[in-house]
């Protein structure tokens, strides 16, 4: 597990998008045993994540976005029991 970008979903911009399509194909060209890639991913822009990387990457395995929603203001919760 890694973190390549982390900015809210509303301020992803290009240079965001690049980065991870190039951290995408790198791992899938150095481990040809990844079956796959999962990305966490804010709900305002994640079609537009998809999108993007269903035009840069360049291997046949999947990459998931996994949306997740909080807003940008909200903090953390800090209640044990949220899962």
């Amino acid at each position: 597990m890694e973190q390549v970008v982390n900015v809210p979903s509303p301020d992803i911009s290009l240079d965001n998008w690049i980065t991870l399509a190039n951290r995408i194909n790198t791992i899938f060209a150095s481990d040809p045993k990844v079956a796959g890639v999962v990305v966490t991913h804010g709900t305002s822009t994640i079609e537009e994540t998809g999108f993007f990387l269903n035009l840069t990457v360049k291997y046949d395995r999947p990459v998931v976005l996994v949306g997740s929603m909080r807003p940008a203001l909200q903090s953390a919760p800090t209640d044990l029991s949220i899962f």
